[in-house]
């Protein structure tokens, strides 16, 4: 546990929350590996888990009819995907690619929304990663 509390500063999402939520947080992850091109998730297919980069980064790409693989966003060490999970959102409207293979935690996100919910310094840290204020 001792590696894997190391890795989590990695992550800085993770690393800004306070060490017993930290703590309370790995103890829902399992560290998995992700290999390149990985998908974490299609465009309309249920929401299963969230992923805290490492030292991996995820594309996330919006599926259009003009621009199938129209890619809109670069997920890294700084934030999770996929974001929706903060909402409640049950399906994806983004398919997730691994572009950097590496390390990353994994949440169910039962696990993950839990989290959020009972803990306001995770509110507050994603509050901060969505650039709405506290």
């Amino acid at each position: 546990m001792a590696l894997e509390k190391d890795l989590s500063l990695a992550n800085r999402l993770i690393a800004a929350l306070p060490a017993p939520e930290r703590t309370a947080f790995l103890e829902n992850c399992e560290l998995v590996e992700l290999k390149l091109n990985d998908v974490l998730v299609l465009a309309g297919q249920p929401l299963d888990d969230a992923y805290f980069s490492l030292d991996s980064f995820v594309s996330v790409v919006l599926p259009a009819d003009d621009a199938p693989n129209a890619q809109v966003a670069m997920v890294g060490n700084e934030g999770m995907f996929p974001t929706s999970l903060v909402l409640g959102v049950a399906t994806s409207a983004f398919t997730g690619k691994v572009q950097g293979a590496g390390r990353a935690f994994r949440i169910h996100r039962d696990a993950c929304q839990c989290r959020i919910l009972e803990e306001a310094c995770w509110r507050g840290a994603l509050s901060l990663y969505f650039d709405v204020g506290p």
